[in-house]
């Protein structure tokens, strides 16, 4: 099986398939897997996914066509330019995600979309109509489950209060269910530097209670906070980063 893109879609469909014993050929335009994460991590999961499948960095997959009973799948490093032929019996594509608010013909309510047609609202879910709200992925921002489960109520409160909350998009935690398993919040120590003086502290998972459970000692845990200047109070950037 060849499966186009390492984005959260990709690695966790790689890890799926992989696990239950399909042959799994990732390719991956970048050079890092999943590049928003922290780099430690991003090096920890290759090192972990690529014991149990292949992984083609910085290439593209330039022609895909029928080949017998399955696919040929022609892909081209972004480096050097060479071109190498895939045989595979299946190919998923998850390059990527594209709105389908067109569906929606939202226009006809007059309401707005941005230039990646997701549709466009304010810091309290409401759109450019103040009477219609949006959420979820039609919105094209923190695409999670429990992120559109929190958007509805927030949506639901500001629709019928004079008291407005806003969605705090900054904060929003998310999981990538690989093998193994990336949880974080917040921002990366790289982001953070741009614009505080933090502190980083790091534990191994090994030093944690949880690794009797999983039998794994694989992982790292990771925390940046900001440097307090004397007589007062910092405040953490990014809460957790962790692989178990």
């Amino acid at each position: 099986m060849v499966i186009i893109g390492g984005g959260f879609v990709g690695v966790e469909y790689a890890h799926f398939f992989s696990a239950v014993g399909t042959k799994v050929t990732l390719i991956i335009r970048d050079k890092v897997l999943l590049p928003f994460e922290e780099p430690e991590i991003s090096e920890l999961l290759k090192n972990e996914m690529g014991k149990r499948m292949t992984l083609l960095f910085g290439s593209d997959a330039v022609e895909l066509r029928r080949s017998g009973k399955g696919y040929a799948v022609l892909v081209e490093n972004r480096g050097s330019g060479e071109i190498q032929q895939l045989q595979t019996d299946t190919v998923m594509v998850s390059a990527g995600r594209t709105s389908n608010a067109d569906l929606l013909k939202v226009e006809n309510a007059g309401v707005e979309t941005n230039e990646r047609n997701y549709i466009k609202v304010d810091d309290y879910l409401r759109t450019n109509r103040k009477h219609i709200w949006a959420l979820g992925d039609a919105i094209g921002r923190a695409m999670f489950t429990h992120a559109g489960d929190h958007e509805a109520e927030l949506a639901w409160h500001n629709a019928g209060s004079r008291r407005k909350l806003p969605m705090d998009f900054q904060n929003v935690p998310h999981a990538v269910y690989t093998s193994p398993q990336i949880a974080s919040i917040g921002l990366t120590e790289k982001k953070a530097r741009e614009n505080y003086e933090v502190l980083v502290g790091k534990a191994a998972y090994s030093d944690t209670v949880m690794v009797r459970r999983c039998l794994s000692t694989a992982g790292l845990q990771k925390r940046s906070s900001r440097r307090a200047a004397a007589g007062s109070s910092g405040f953490i950037l990014s809460a957790l980063t962790q692989l178990s």
